[in-house]
């Protein structure tokens, strides 16, 4: 039974890994202008920082 239970720990492990992976290539093959439009709607800029 914990020969079960170990692989399914590893299986999730692995699993994130991967994922945190793919995730991490799909940010670095992003264009820049869809960060920058990102971090717009997240913060838009002030229009005193512009002055």
């Amino acid at each position: 039974m914990n020969t079960v239970v170990e692989v399914l720990v590893l299986g999730a492990i692995l699993a994130v890994f991967a994922a945190m992976a793919i995730a991490g290539a799909v940010a670095e093959s992003a264009p820049r202008s869809l960060v920058t439009v990102r971090s717009r709607t997240v913060e838009p800029p002030r229009p005193s920082a512009r002055r």
